[in-house]
C-alpha cells in the first residue's frame, strides 16, 4: 500500500506542535501501545471523526517535540493496527508529514465518522 509523504513548511510543523488536543485532534508519541492507539481511533470513528498525529511527544515544560518515525517502514506496526480496525480500507486515510529541522516522519491519520448500519 502506498502512503503519500508530503513535506510541510516549518511554520506548519510548528502549528501542529502548538495545537491543543480536542475532540477532533489527538497527538501521540511513536511509542504509543496499540491498545491505547485503538482507543483513540475508536472514539474518533464513533463520534464526529478527527485526526491522530503519531510522532508528537507529550508536552515537557509546556512544549511538544516532533519525534517522528525514522522511515515509513518503522510505522508498519501502527498501520497494521488500522488495517485490523478498518479491514475494508474505508473511513480513514494516511499521510506522512516531513518538515525541515524536525526529525522523522509524523503519521497523520484522518478518521471519518463510521456510518452505522
Amino acid at each position: 500500500m502506498y502512503i503519500e509523504a508530503i513535506k510541510i513548511e516549518f511554520e506548519q510543523a510548528k502549528k501542529i506542535l502548538q495545537s491543543e488536543e480536542s475532540h477532533f485532534l489527538d497527538l501521540k508519541s511513536v511509542d504509543i501501545s496499540p491498545a491505547k492507539l485503538s482507543k483513540a481511533i475508536s472514539s474518533f470513528a464513533n463520534s464526529s471523526g478527527g485526526d491522530v498525529c503519531i510522532g508528537i511527544d507529550k508536552k515537557v515544560d509546556g512544549l511538544r517535540a516532533w519525534r517522528g518515525f525514522s522511515n515509513q517502514e518503522a510505522a508498519n506496526g501502527h498501520i497494521q493496527l488500522f488495517e485490523t480496525l478498518f479491514p475494508l480500507r474505508q473511513d480513514y486515510s494516511y499521510t506522512f508529514l516531513a518538515a525541515d529541522s524536525f526529525p522523522g516522519l509524523v503519521l497523520q491519520v484522518t478518521i471519518n465518522k463510521v456510518s452505522k448500519l
